[in-house]
């Protein structure tokens, strides 16, 4: 799959998403049962996971071109989509929190310290390659 492919998929995705959300917003009564919330708060985290994941490759795309690195595209999906899980995952949260007369600014807090240690984690376990230290043994070039 080239990376047009792959963002014209995101896309398409993330449209019927919001249609799917806006669609369960406007005709769903939420009191009737309990697959319509269910629904809505998935809807809304496949819409706003998409549009973050297009978001963030737009951005990093951005930022690559001002530097002009020699970067290959594809290596910006993972931490795209990554990161939009976080972020997504914040925002319904949220509102399931709100909805429960729950939200408070320190249960926020702890949701928000706890992805950031996973995103603490992913990256210490998954450094970037171009950064990796020469080993402690490997020979030196001396002048």
């Amino acid at each position: 799959m080239t990376l047009k492919d792959f963002l014209i998929s995101i896309c398409v995705v993330t449209l019927f998403s919001w249609i799917a959300w806006f669609t369960v917003l406007f005709y769903i009564d939420p009191e009737a049962s309990r697959i319509g919330i269910f629904v809505f708060y998935a809807a809304l985290f496949f819409s706003l996971l998409g549009t973050f994941t297009m978001l963030g490759l737009g951005i990093r795309m951005g930022l690559k071109r001002l530097h002009h690195e020699k970067v290959v595209a594809f290596r910006f999906i993972s931490p795209s989509i990554r990161q939009a899980v976080w972020f997504s995952i914040v925002i319904v949260m949220s509102l399931v929190l709100l909805a429960s007369d729950l939200f408070t600014w320190w249960s926020v807090l702890l949701l928000l310290g706890g992805l950031v240690v996973l995103e603490s984690f992913y990256l210490m376990k998954n450094p970037d390659p171009r950064k990796r230290a020469q080993p402690r043994n490997a020979p030196t070039k001396e002048l």
